[in-house]
C-alpha cells in the first residue's frame, strides 16, 4: 500500500527526448527568482539541481514545492521529481493535526473507558446529556484539515506536473 496517496508527498520520474542542456533551458525559461514578474514559476535552479514552486494570484497555502534533479541514464535524460508541502506550512499543519488528533484519541479513550464501566456496572458521572454532541467536533476539525490540505495540494500538483512533462518534451502543452 503506497501511503503517498494519502500524503501531500509525491517523488516520480520523467523521462526527455531532450538533452539535459535542453530540459534545463526550457525550465529556466519560466523560472525567476521571486514572485514579481511575467513567469509562471518562482525558484532556483543550482547546477544539475532545482526547485520551483507556481506563483499564484490567488490564496493557497498548499502549493508544493517541487525539487528536482537531472541526470543521464543509457543515454536518455532523466528527471528526478520530488514535491511536497513548503516547511512552514507543514510544521503548523503538524502541530493542528497533532493537537486535534490527541483530543480525538482522548475522546476515544474516555469513550472506551464509558463502556468498559457500563459493562462492570460501575457509575459513570453523569455531565447532565452534554458530552456526546461537541466531542465530534475534533473530528470534524481533523477531517476538515485533511481535506484542506489534500486538496489544495492536489488542485496545485497537477498545473506543476503538467509543466514539467512540457519541459521534457512529453507532449503536454504549456500555457
Amino acid at each position: 500500500m503506497r501511503l503517498n496517496k494519502y500524503l501531500p508527498f509525491e517523488s516520480y520520474r520523467l523521462e526527455s527526448r531532450f538533452s539535459v542542456e535542453e530540459v534545463k533551458q526550457r525550465l529556466s525559461d519560466h523560472i525567476q527568482p521571486s514572485s514579481r514578474g511575467g513567469k509562471p514559476y518562482r525558484g532556483y535552479m543550482n547546477g544539475d539541481t532545482f526547485a520551483i514552486s507556481r506563483i499564484i494570484e490567488y490564496r493557497n497555502s498548499f502549493v508544493p514545492v517541487v525539487t528536482g534533479e537531472f541526470y543521464e541514464a543509457d543515454g536518455v535524460t532523466m528527471l528526478k521529481v520530488n514535491m511536497r508541502l513548503d516547511m512552514a506550512v507543514m510544521a503548523f499543519m503538524c502541530v493542528w493535526m497533532g493537537v486535534v488528533g490527541m483530543a480525538c484519541a482522548g475522546i476515544l479513550v474516555l469513550g472506551i473507558l464509558k463502556i468498559w464501566m457500563a459493562v462492570w456496572e460501575w457509575q459513570w458521572p453523569d455531565l447532565g446529556g452534554k458530552d456526546s454532541l461537541f466531542l465530534l467536533i475534533p473530528f470534524g476539525m481533523f477531517g476538515f484539515g485533511y481535506l484542506l490540505v489534500m486538496g489544495g495540494f492536489r488542485a496545485e500538483r497537477k498545473h506543476a506536473k503538467a509543466f514539467l512533462e512540457w519541459a521534457v518534451g512529453n507532449g503536454v502543452t504549456f500555457k
